[in-house]
């Protein structure tokens, strides 16, 4: 009997800025303005039930396309894509600019929209799709 050896793993690279964003991007759930703006968005009302005691229910208004869509379905997004189109922000010495991204990420809540998932999605598409023309030019 051969007994099989292992391969050894490849270490993964550790990359700075994908940690830095997704550290950042996890802090940003808990600010205040987010919930202001779902605050806003939402809209309170009632059913009658079996026992016909009343049921309060919630719903929330896009404001792009203005439907009504559930809890699940609605997205706080940045009116400003956090990392810009053009692509990472850097500084004159070609360093990584993280005033921009932070500044971006923590705006105020006029910086913020409420947006159903289909809304969200075409807008992320557009955004993606700008961002793939500016990494081919370069």
């Amino acid at each position: 009997m051969s007994v099989k050896e292992k391969k050894p793993k490849k270490q993964a690279v550790f990359n700075l800025r994908s940690w830095m964003i997704g550290q950042l991007r996890r802090m940003s759930r808990r600010y205040p303005p987010i919930y202001q703006v779902r605050n806003e968005a939402k809209e309170t009302y009632t059913i009658p039930s079996k026992t016909g005691k009343p049921m309060k229910r919630v719903r929330f208004t896009c404001s792009v396309c203005k439907n009504k869509v559930s809890n699940s379905e609605i997205r706080i997004d940045h009116s400003q894509p956090i990392i810009p189109v053009t692509g990472f922000p850097l500084n004159e010495d070609g360093t990584d600019n993280w005033n921009i991204v932070i500044n971006r990420m923590f705006c105020s809540k006029e910086g913020l929209v409420a947006m159903c998932d289909p809304c969200h999605q075409i807008k992320t598409q557009d955004e993606n799709k700008v961002r793939k023309e500016n990494r081919t030019k370069s």
